[in-house]
């Protein structure tokens, strides 16, 4: 999503460079801490000191035991289905991939080994769930707090970049919901919670999913490199949104003069 934001600034005049690696990164007024990780490597944030301003610069760990409600630990009581999910953001697809490529090149790697998923396992209560999962380290067992209705299972998506933002309510019939599962979206207000808990995680931006459980919010995901699904760009609504979501960077730019 942030290169989809980098053409519109590009086109408003801002000068917008890309720096990959550890090198002296060049100068500038604003800068986005955009590692696709979990967890920003410690010789990365140290690069933020040469900026005025770092969008993200205070989200190092995106670990979901730092922020979930959800998660479990083993004996906990809970009367519910249970969902089983890594603790590294996007199954620790990318934290798998990335330690591959390194180490195929012969080259160090300070990404930390973990456990990667193609799914999320259902049980229908903890007691269910085999003990070797448990113990497996990267991996938590999380409460199952589907929102739903009648008319099927719902997901809340926030997604913002300064004082600018989306929010939707997705409908599907699956009760994980992904981008290709969805049937309606509709706009919501975000509740008080979400709020109060991306200023306390210090997100500038990102995209928090979210939903309603008996009463009280639950935050299922929060990542600070939220992608912009291709089957969408093209949509009229979801190049509206782009494009004011891109304006965020304006607060940023006004507060590093």
């Amino acid at each position: 999503m942030a290169y989809a934001f980098a053409e519109r600034w590009e086109r408003g005049g801002h000068r917008v460079l890309y720096h990959r690696g550890l090198h002296a990164p060049p100068a500038g007024d604003v800068a986005i801490a955009h590692v696709d990780l979990t967890v920003v490597p410690e010789a990365y944030r140290a690069l933020q000191a040469r900026y005025p301003r770092v969008v993200n610069g205070a989200v190092a760990d995106i670990s979901k035991r730092r922020y979930s409600d959800c998660v479990l630990a083993r004996g906990t009581p809970w009367n519910g289905p249970v969902i089983v999910k890594t603790d590294a953001n996007y199954s620790g697809q990318v934290e798998n991939s990335l330690r591959r490529l390194a180490t195929e090149a012969g080259r160090a790697t300070d990404i930390p080994v973990g456990p990667v998923m193609t799914r999320y396992p259902i049980y229908q209560s903890a007691a269910d769930v085999p003990g070797k999962i448990w113990d497996m380290p990267g991996i938590n067992v999380e409460k199952l707090v589907p929102e739903q209705d009648e008319r099927g299972f719902y997901l809340r998506v926030w997604t913002f970049f300064g004082s600018r933002e989306r929010t939707s309510r997705y409908l599907s019939h699956e009760v994980v919901i992904k981008s290709s599962s969805y049937i309606e979206r509709e706009v919501v207000v975000v509740p008080d919670e979400m709020r109060e808990l991306r200023a306390r995680l210090g997100f500038d931006y990102g995209k928090f999913d979210y939903v309603r459980h008996d009463g009280r919010f639950y935050l299922l995901d929060a990542n600070r490199t939220p992608a912009a699904p291709a089957q969408f760009v093209s949509s009229p609504d979801v190049v509206a949104s782009l494009d004011q979501l891109a304006a965020g960077i304006d607060g940023f730019l006004s507060t590093s003069e």
